[in-house]
């Protein structure tokens, strides 16, 4: 699906942070049920409620009350801030989501502030209530009641709303002025049920995940423009142990999984690829009976990449699951009506003894724009397989693309910054070919001035801080072709960026390199929760005639020099040696400076919260549209039609 044009208006802003609330307040024994392991709420089709979610962006106000006049004139201001409680009709204010900041004497702020709150299924009831109080900041006499918004829980459940919000009256305000315009979604996460209305056994075969989207119209200064929207889908493996497996997992710039049982098209950014001619933009192509053994469950998603937008953006969307040989069609979704900015779509889980379980899901987040910031959701997807699964509401990776914000490390490490962390590079190389590929680092101060260089010839940095672990393949980082140890507190004080980089030794060109990457993770716990941060890429055309890659860099915040980013960079470069791109490094920086990053808020401790989403009905409905050929990936084999 798609046409022409280009992207022309400017993206909503995104909220600078989301504020998470994880409550693992132990539930009272009378919210226990006998159809349920742990304490549950009820939904109110009388189903147990095992998890809670709730999203809220609290994004300006208007027309709000004057609470401290001017004595000399008629006039006056206020100022207001926003205070989130979600509770019940006895307890309206029982927990407290979170506050936004004061907006001084503002009658019309503006916050863009986001809160997730994450808690047990117990404590959600179809009678619950969000609230959303304003208050005026009052440091004489105490702080003044505004109004209020009161949202029940029914109208919330299982959709994002964005609106303007009229106050109502409130314990010391009678007669409030004005709205508050949010964006408030609640998902009330229901045990995955395996059912012959939502689930069909399959005896091995081929499935196809088909993407499609239109650029929606816009209207703009001479006439209406096509907006080019960022859409995604993944199929993200899991073993039996509900841990993601990054190796058996494609999304947009990791093309294949370990044996090329499971092929991504490639990303489409803009939805007017058409692949063979059909309405699809994007494809995933997942032969089941070569999925290798160690995968438990697929879970296949779809994302919208592009900030500042949403699924309800994009009213064309489809995503549908067929059986690639017969074009038989298992059902599809149209995420616009989900909105949100992330869509579980299914689910396939094997099923002794060589056949698999489709499952669709059909429920969406608010924030999460790919699949590693949705791990802690696919694990209690996992209930069913893994009882006794242990889901972390802070868990994550952060999947790293070209052009992305940077990202902090210890936004995600649970610990603060471990004492040693280790980048894992790695690289294919087409069969038959041999290329000598070295892998280095480059130390630069904070005016981009070479102070070190640690590669093949110099294993460890002057101060001691950075190891080369030469050509080694076991040990930690199993299938990394090189590996650097970095102990980010030892590094000198006078080093502010490491760039990292491959060499081609041999002087041959890249063009036969079909995938590489980087990825960063702690030593000590990589087996247990994977990397922090992955960045890949596949058949990536700017490494032709190329005989080196800038991947990647981390730099010292400019606000706070203990505090370490990482940043994309993903350039081709020419050189058999790091010193040689020392200069490309520069220009780089130059080009796009290191960007300084706000204090994070302290991260909410991790606890388990057992969540589970509400299964879809499964419609199989034969179509009887041409699905054309399987699409096809340079030195990959699919199966035919």
């Amino acid at each position: 699906m798609g046409c022409g044009g280009s992207k022309e208006e400017e993206e909503a802003a995104e909220p600078a942070e989301v504020k998470v609330v994880v409550d693992d307040t132990a539930p009272p024994d009378k919210v226990r049920r006998d159809d349920a392991d742990d304490a549950v709420g009820e939904a109110a089709d009388g189903r147990p409620v095992v998890g809670l979610e709730i999203d809220v962006t609290i994004l300006s106000a208007e027309g709000l009350r004057i609470m401290d006049k001017n004595v000399f004139s008629s006039g006056g201001s206020s100022d207001p801030y926003c205070k989130i409680f979600y509770g019940t009709s006895t307890q309206p204010e029982r927990d407290t989501i979170g506050t936004t900041t004061v907006k001084e004497k503002n009658l019309s702020p503006e916050w863009n502030e986001s809160f997730k709150f994450v808690a047990g299924g117990w404590k959600f009831s179809p009678g619950g209530a969000l609230i959303v109080r304003v208050l005026d900041r009052d440091m004489v006499s105490g702080d003044d009641p505004m109004g209020q918004v009161v949202l029940k829980a029914h109208t919330l459940t299982g959709r994002v709303v964005e609106r303007d919000f009229p106050l109502v009256a409130c314990p010391g305000c009678s007669n409030p002025t004005g709205h508050v315009r949010m964006r408030v979604s609640l998902v009330a996460r229901h045990a995955l049920s395996v059912l012959a209305k939502n689930a069909v056994t399959l005896p091995g075969g081929v499935i196809g995940v088909c993407l499609g989207w239109d650029m929606p119209a816009m209207k703009a200064a001479g006439g209406v423009k096509r907006r080019a929207i960022d859409l995604d889908t993944s199929a993200v493996g899991v073993d039996a142990q509900g841990r993601v497996l990054l190796d058996e997992t494609v999304y947009h710039s990791d093309l294949t999984n370990s044996n090329h049982s499971i092929v991504h098209t490639g990303d489409e950014q803009e939805g007017d690829a058409d692949i063979d001619g059909s309405a699809d933009d994007e494809r995933i192509v997942i032969d089941l009976d070569r999925v290798p053994p160690r995968v438990d469950a697929i879970f296949l998603l779809a994302t919208v990449a592009t900030p500042g937008v949403d699924f309800s953006a994009v009213k064309s969307a489809t995503v549908r699951l067929i059986d690639w040989r017969s074009g038989f069609e298992f059902c599809r979704f149209m995420p616009a009506v989900t909105g949100g900015t992330a869509l579980f779509v299914a689910r396939l889980a094997r099923t002794p003894p060589s056949g698999w379980t489709l499952t669709t899901i059909g429920e969406g987040d608010a924030t999460a724009r790919d699949f590693g910031t949705l791990i802690p959701e696919m694990k209690a997807y996992m209930v069913d397989r893994v009882p006794n699964i242990r889901i972390d509401p802070m868990e994550r990776i952060a999947i790293l693309r070209k052009g992305a914000e940077p990202v902090r490390l210890t936004d995600y490490l649970s610990d603060g910054l471990a004492p040693q962390l280790t980048i894992g590079l790695s690289w294919d190389v087409t069969a038959g070919v041999e290329i000598d590929l070295d892998a280095s680092v480059i130390m630069l101060d904070a005016s981009y001035k070479p102070l070190d260089i640690v590669f093949f010839g110099k294993l460890i940095s002057s101060d001691g801080a950075i190891r080369h672990g030469g050509d080694e393949r076991e040990g930690d980082a199993k299938g990394d072709d090189e590996k650097i140890n970095i102990s980010l507190p030892q590094v000198h004080p006078s080093c502010a960026i490491i760039g990292v980089c491959i060499n081609s030794y041999s002087g041959q060109e890249l063009d036969d390199v079909s995938k590489c990457g980087c990825r960063l993770f702690n030593p000590q716990t990589v087996f247990q929760t994977g990397p922090l941060m992955q960045l890949a890429f596949s058949n990536a055309d700017w490494l032709n005639g190329k005989t080196a890659c800038l991947l990647a860099m981390l730099y010292r915040n400019p606000l706070d020099p203990n505090d370490w980013l990482m940043r994309t960079i993903a350039e081709g470069a020419m050189g058999k040696r790091a010193d040689e791109n020392v200069d490309e490094l520069q220009a780089v920086l130059r080009a796009l400076p290191p960007q300084p990053m706000a204090p994070s808020t302290p991260r909410a401790l991790p606890v388990a919260v057992p969540l589970a989403p509400v299964a879809v009905p499964i419609m199989p409905v034969p179509t009887g549209m041409p699905m054309g050929a399987p699409p096809t990936v340079p030195g990959i084999a699919l199966p035919s039609m």
